[in-house]
């Protein structure tokens, strides 16, 4: 499986889990909705050097912080403030219950 197949899946099944409505499946829908939107990323990062740089292979894309800069020196633009929240959600995620879900699934 590639990256934007797994990202795909991920943001699906976050949906499905939001769906479901359980409490263990909002905490899940949570965490796969930011695991697909940060493979989404990666995967836009992938495709920019594929175009641009033929040693993408040497690059990493470990942490968040690596990502925003690479896009950053890439001019690829995206709603980092969204993106933000829904990892401060995601890294708090069993604080929280159905209406911070909805506000994920807004900003998606």
């Amino acid at each position: 499986m590639n990256l934007l197949t797994n990202a795909i899946d991920a943001i699906q099944v976050g949906i499905e889990d939001y769906k479901k409505g359980s409490h263990p499946r909002l905490l899940a829908a949570v965490r796969n909705i930011y695991a697909g939107l940060l493979l989404l990323y990666k995967e836009a990062l992938s495709r920019r050097w594929s175009d641009e740089v033929p040693i993408k292979a040497h690059v990493k894309f470990q942490n968040v912080h690596r990502i925003k800069d690479h896009f950053k020196d890439l001019g690829i633009k995206t709603d980092w403030q969204s993106f933000d929240k829904i990892r401060s959600i995601r890294n708090e995620v069993p604080d929280y219950h159905k209406s911070i879900c909805d506000f994920i699934l807004k900003c998606v």
